[in-house]
Formats: structure tokens, C-alpha cells, sequence
């Protein structure tokens, strides 16, 4: 069908384009609207198209300045793009900058900057992107452009939730839906919704993310978008099993499978099946559930989607795990991994062989399981936690402890037979010895001492190997766990690659909603001017659009900076392997009250108390540094006392040419038996609390402490707040 439909788009395209030659006209393809709707539309839909209308274009445009040709140039640096043709793509966009610049044409500067900023993020320059659209904003800004400022700011909006910015995404998707109330647009606004409902769903919101998904499903509804509002049914689902309501979840998910069918689409059809399965097997009705699954499973051999067999299969093991059943989820959990290495599917591989370890040695099959975790570790794309190395520490040595003791009950079953054999000898000669002189006993006496002499020299040999031995084998093993550090070191380096790739395009969003408020404000005042108000009305009204909205605009672009900054560290971790500090001599007084100012909406919110003492300056990179203490005392904001109010107290102290600063809050706190492991990554103190995070920040900031050659530890008492010390250096240092 997808090729027919390209064929078709082409024809059309082809037949438009001769009837251009033929009558010297350019009064269709050449229509600015319809020349680009059609090329975009094909770019989506199929690339190749795409490219053979930008072409088209380009060869019959009458003259290179004219807005089709700079059009067509962005079109196919964007089809460039799109296949990784980096360099192509800048070539051509660069020209259609310098065309547009000679131009003076600003829209097409606009577009030309835009271009520009999306091959960069591509490109994985998250600093040089963000300058770019900073650029395009303000020329939007200045030309009073709101269809371009809502572009720049676009991606910068979703982007603060993708990082786990949530709090500074809920207040940019709250005021979309301000923005999206005036414009009336309600595929923006239901988008919004969505947006801003799943934000919530990261903070724990719950029961607002259902109010707002709900009112976003409506609207959809209401535009007939059958596709969309099964996404939303789905969406909606999972909140729903954040809250417990498995029933409800199970409802809208039959529900949203009943739109799909008829849609023909089969991978949603299966994410649908496979959550319903899910939550069968979590109420307990595994029958349900494993009928469930091997439906999905004949479903996907059906359509030849193979890793939603490789899922249905895994999920059948756990099943079979669950409900005792390990031989047979080993069977299955084979089938899958069989199956994911015929179709090259590493991504689920890597889950499929934890799975496979973990039935194993519930099994008792320490070597085979140690073997698998050994399997896991080799794969170019798997990244284990430390935990997962403990692990495969653990089943190491339970599997070198098991084989020890079979090796050692053999020894002793050898000994037990040779001792045995002397016995037997000694006593044929005690009784052989009875008729003979007292010089024989002597000189068997003798014979037995030598005997024994040479037996200790065996066994001092004998042990001396060992020794020996052990030696080479610790000194193996010591050399075998640098090599895997380093192996990590370089896939974390690759990890993080990923994320800084995966979180770059959503960076557009954010500034788009500024521009668009600052441009609307700047209207209202506009029309504002020329009516007449009360005195009192016409204070109220100068001091909303005068005071409050650019000093909450300006507030937004201070986080913004903040996450650029963020983005532009996992980069450069990314791409060097390891943070270039910038050491210099930082004024702490001054990073201490940034942060405060950054965080203090969230402070008045919840009416917390900070008391800031003088502290001494300190060397380092100072942008880490106000990642480090930004991170303890969000943490500080996020798992307070509600019962009581939060107050944190910030003091520092000298020792021997060091500073340790200490961050004192009222929270929570912390169990002592969780101290040591909270600075592990992706651990989390109580997973299933409604404060929980994702674990790694605490392994993000001991990781920036360590690079600055300091320390950081805590203190804490559940129940009466948490110490966080930070130890850093008082004179200047080099990595």
C-alpha cells in the first residue's frame, strides 16, 4: 500500500511538472503553498519523493533568489538530513542563508535559521543550536513574526520534560493552554493537554494528569482523529496504573484496541494486547494472562513483527517464572533470545539474557547463568549498573564456590581410599614385625619418619603452588575487572551519547511559547493604548502586561539556560569521554544565591525558609558546581516534611587548605541503612513513593565531586532531615 501510495504522489507530481513545461507556466507546482505542502507532505511519507520535487523544483525555478528555489534548497537539506547527509544538508542551507540574506527577505531568514538550528541538533551541537534559535527568536521577535517565534520555542517546551525537568514543563504546558485558549487552535490545545498530563504523570500528579488527559481526549474526540484519541486511550491507561485502578486501565485499553482494529495498525494493536496482559498477570489471573500472551505472540507471527514476539515470549517466561514454573519459562525465554539473534534485534537481546540469567539461577545453574551475564556484558550495546557487575561477581563466585566443593568432596573420597590402603598395610606389617629383632622395628621406624619428611615436603610444594596459583589468579581477575571498568567507561561514554542525541530535538520547543506570549503581550498593549480604562483598571491591566508577564517570561528563559547548559555538559561527556573542567575561582555566595533566585518559585510555593551563611570561595568548573548543589537542594525541595515547613541551612567551613560546604534541610530523611547506596545509579531509597525520582542525580553529583578531587557524603535520621557535605579545594588544582 505504502508503495502504491508513493507511486501515485509521484505521478501526480511528474504530470504537474511537464504541464508546467508545456505551457510556460509555473501557476501550479510553482505555488509557494502547494509547491511546499506537497514536497513536505512526500518528505514524511517517503523520502525519495520528496527529493525528486525538490529537484523538480530547483532545476525549473526562473531565478536562484526567488522564494521556490531558497524553499527547495531547505527542502532537500532537510531530506539530506533526515538519511544523515550532514555535510549536503549544511551546504545547502548555508546557501539558502546567504540567498535569503541578499534577499532581505526575513521570513525566509527565518526559515533558513530553523533549518540551520535542526541540523545542528542533529548534528548533536547543542550549544551552537540553541545560540541559533536564540538568533531566529529574537529576529522573530523583531519582525513580530508569531508563526516563527511559536516555532523556535516549540521544541524547547517538550524538551524540559524529556530531560526530567518536570516542574519547569508543567508551568510552560500551562501557559501553552493560555496561549492555545486564544488562538483557538484545538489539535494545539489537545496536544497540550496531553503534554501537560503526562508531565504530571512523571511527578506523581496523578489525579490532575487524569483531569487533564481527559479534557485533552474530549477535544480529539470532537476533531473525529480516531488514531489520536487511541493514543490518548493508552496514555490514559497508564496513568491509571499509577493509580492502582487496574480495572479502569484494562477498560480504556479494550477500548483503544476496538478503534485499532479497523485501522489495521498492528504495532499499537500489540503494545495495547501486551499492556492488557500485563496488568492480567499482575491481578493474578495468570491463566488469563498466559492466554493472553500466546495470543499476541500467533498475532505477531501473523504480522511479522518480530521483536513483539521476542516481547510475548519474554513476557511468558516471567509468567512461567512466576508461578513456578522455570523450566518452562527457560524454554521460552531460548525461543525469544533464538529468535532476536535470527532478526538482529540487540535492543531486546540484552533484556532477554537478564531475564534468561535470572531463571537460570533460580535454577540453581550458577555456571550457566554466570555465563549468560558474561554474554550480556560482551554485547556492543548493553550497559550494566553496578549492581549488574555485582551480580556477576555473585553468581562468579557461588558458581567457583560450588565447583570447589564438588573438587574438594573428591579430594577427601581419595584421601579416605588411601588412607584406608595404609591402614591395611600397617597392620599386615605390626603383625609381619612381631617374630623379627628390634633392629627391624627400628628401621621401619626409621623408613616410616623418612616417609613422613618427604610427605611434608610434598604438601609445603604443594601448597607453595597454590599459593602461587591464587597469586595469578587474583592478579588475572584484578586485570580482567580494570579491563570491564573501562569497558563500561566506554559504553557509559556511549549511553550518554544516546541521551544527549535522543534529548537535542525536543530543545525547539521551549522558546516558542515565550516568543508567542511576549508577541501577544506586546499586541494586547497595542490595542490596550487606545482604550480608555478606569484608573484602577488601568493600573491592574499595565502592571499584568508591564511587570508580571516579562518578569515570568524572563524567568522561563533563565531555566532554559539552565538546560542548555545541562545538555552542553552530556554532550562534551559524550564526545571527549570525560568533562573538561573549567577551573577557576568561584564565588560561592553569589552560585548559592543563582540557585536560590532560580529555584525560589518553588520555595514561596511550599513556603520553605533558606538561611544562606558567608561562605569561602572555593576552585572549579562553575557551571558543575551549580549542577551539584542545584541537584541536593531540589532534592532538598522534593523529599521535604509536608507535615512541617522546610527549612535549609547552608554553612561551610575550612579544613587544611579545603572547603566542606553543608546543606541542612528538615526533610524526610534518609535510613542509614540506605546511605551508602544512594549515590548508586538508578537506585532509589523507596521506589513505590510518590517523591520517587529516577536515581540519578545523587550518581550524577558524586561524579562532578570526584572530578573536582573532592568528597561528598551524608548524614541523615529518618524522619528529622538529611546533611549533605561537600568537600571541595580552597586552592587551585588540575585534573
Amino acid at each position: 500500500m505504502r508503495h502504491y501510495l508513493f507511486t501515485l504522489f509521484l505521478f501526480i507530481s511528474l504530470c504537474l511538472l511537464w504541464s508546467c513545461h508545456s505551457k510556460q507556466s509555473c501557476n501550479i507546482i510553482h505555488n509557494n503553498a502547494k509547491q511546499i505542502a506537497l514536497a513536505d507532505s512526500l518528505n514524511h511519507f517517503d523520502p525519495k519523493a520528496a527529493e525528486v520535487i525538490y529537484r523538480l523544483m530547483l532545476t525549473d525555478s526562473s531565478s536562484e533568489n526567488s522564494k521556490n528555489y531558497i524553499n527547495a534548497l531547505l527542502g532537500l537539506a532537510s531530506v539530506y538530513s533526515n538519511r544523515s547527509v550532514f555535510d549536503s544538508a549544511s551546504t545547502l542551507i548555508n546557501k539558502a542563508s546567504e540567498l535569503a540574506n541578499s534577499n532581505n527577505d526575513t521570513t525566509l531568514m527565518l526559515s533558513c535559521l530553523l533549518s540551520l538550528g535542526n541540523l545542528n541538533l542533529d548534528l548533536g551541537d547543542i550549544e551552537k543550536s540553541s545560540l541559533i534559535f536564540n538568533k531566529g527568536l529574537e529576529l522573530a521577535k523583531k519582525n513580530n513574526n508569531s508563526e516563527y517565534q511559536h516555532r523556535f520555542l516549540l521544541n524547547l517546551g517538550v524538551v524540559q520534560d524529556e530531560s526530567g525537568n518536570y516542574s519547569a514543563a508543567i508551568k510552560i504546558f500551562m501557559e501553552g493552554l493560555k496561549v492555545n485558549e486564544k488562538m483557538g487552535n484545538k489539535e494545539n490545545q489537545a496536544q497540550t493537554l496531553q503534554n501537560l498530563a503526562m508531565a504530571l504523570k512523571h511527578t506523581s500528579e496523578f489525579h490532575d494528569a487524569l483531569k487533564y488527559m481527559k479534557q485533552a481526549m474530549k477535544i480529539i474526540k470532537s476533531l473525529n482523529q480516531a488514531r489520536e484519541y487511541a493514543t490518548a486511550l493508552q496514555n490514559l491507561g497508564i496513568i491509571y496504573r499509577n493509580l492502582d485502578e487496574n480495572d479502569s486501565a484494562l477498560y480504556v485499553y479494550h477500548k483503544s484496541f476496538d478503534i485499532l482494529v479497523p485501522l489495521h495498525d498492528s504495532l499499537n494493536i500489540m503494545m495495547v494486547r501486551y499492556n492488557i496482559g500485563i496488568i492480567l498477570k499482575n491481578q493474578k489471573k495468570y491463566a488469563e494472562a498466559e492466554a493472553e500472551m500466546n495470543s499476541i505472540f500467533q498475532f505477531c507471527q501473523q504480522k511479522n513483527i518480530y521483536d513483539g514476539q521476542a516481547y510475548a515470549l519474554s513476557a511468558l517466561a516471567g509468567l512461567y517464572q512466576q508461578t513456578n514454573r522455570a523450566s518452562q519459562g527457560l524454554v521460552a525465554i531460548d525461543s525469544a533470545i533464538s529468535l532476536a539473534k535470527r532478526y538482529k534485534l540487540t535492543s531486546n537481546l540484552s533484556k532477554l539474557l537478564e531475564r534468561r540469567h535470572m531463571i537460570l539461577a533460580e535454577l540453581n545453574r550458577f555456571n550457566e547463568a554466570y555465563e549468560t551475564l558474561q554474554t550480556l556484558n560482551n554485547l556492543s550495546d548493553s550497559l550494566l549498573s553496578l549492581d549488574k557487575q555485582k551480580e556477576i561477581e555473585l553468581l562468579k563466585t557461588r558458581y567457583e564456590t560450588e565447583r570447589g566443593e564438588q573438587e574438594n568432596a573428591l579430594l577427601k573420597k581419595n584421601l579416605e581410599v588411601q588412607s584406608g590402603h595404609i591402614d591395611l598395610m600397617w597392620i599386615g606389617i605390626v603383625l609381619g614385625t612381631l617374630f623379627f629383632t628390634v633392629v627391624i622395628i627400628l628401621l621401619a621406624f626409621r623408613q616410616k619418619q623418612i616417609r613422613q619428611q618427604k610427605q611434608l615436603a610434598e604438601e609445603k610444594s604443594m601448597r607453595m603452588e597454590l599459593e602461587k596459583e591464587l597469586k595469578e589468579k587474583e592478579r588475572t581477575e584484578t586485570i580482567q575487572i580494570q579491563e570491564i571498568k573501562a569497558q563500561k567507561n566506554r559504553e557509559l561514554e556511549s549511553y550518554l551519547n544516546i541521551i544527549s542525541h535522543d534529548l537535542r530535538s525536543p530543545v525547539v520547543n521551549l522558546q516558542g511559547f515565550v516568543d508567542r506570549i511576549e508577541k501577544n503581550t506586546a499586541a494586547l498593549n497595542i490595542l490596550l493604548a487606545d482604550c480608555t480604562f478606569e484608573p484602577e483598571k488601568k493600573q491592574s491591566i499595565d502592571k499584568i502586561t508591564l511587570e508580571i508577564v516579562p518578569n515570568t517570561l524572563k524567568f522561563i528563559s533563565e531555566v532554559v539556560y539552565k538546560m542548555g547548559n545541562l545538555l552542553t555538559g552530556l554532550t562534551h561527556i559524550s564526545r571527549s569521554g570525560r568533562v573538561v573542567l573549567s577551573i577557576t575561582k568561584v564565588n560561592m555566595d553569589q552560585l548559592f544565591s543563582t540557585i536560590i533566585a532560580t529555584h525560589n518559585f518553588q520555595l514561596s510555593e511550599i513556603a520553605a525558609k533558606v538561611n544562606i551563611a558567608q561562605v569561602p570561595d572555593c576552585y572549579g568548573d562553575e557551571d558543575q558546581l551549580n549542577q551539584l548543589f542545584s541537584n541536593i537542594i531540589c532534592n532538598a525541595i522534593k523529599y521535604r516534611d509536608k507535615s512541617r515547613q522546610l527549612i535549609i541551612d547552608i554553612t561551610a567551613q575550612t579544613e587544611h587548605n579545603k572547603v566542606i560546604y553543608a546543606i541542612k534541610d528538615t526533610g524526610i530523611g534518609i535510613s542509614p541503612r540506605n546511605l551508602e547506596k544512594i549515590w548508586n545509579v538508578f537506585y532509589r531509597v523507596d521506589p513505590k513513593s510518590l517523591e520517587a525520582g529516577e536515581g540519578v542525580g545523587l550518581s550524577f553529583v558524586k561524579r562532578i565531586a570526584d572530578k573536582h578531587n573532592g568528597k561528598i557524603w551524608a548524614e541523615s535520621e529518618e524522619g528529622k532531615g538529611s546533611a549533605f557535605f561537600v568537600e571541595l579545594n580552597q586552592k587551585e588544582f588540575s585534573e
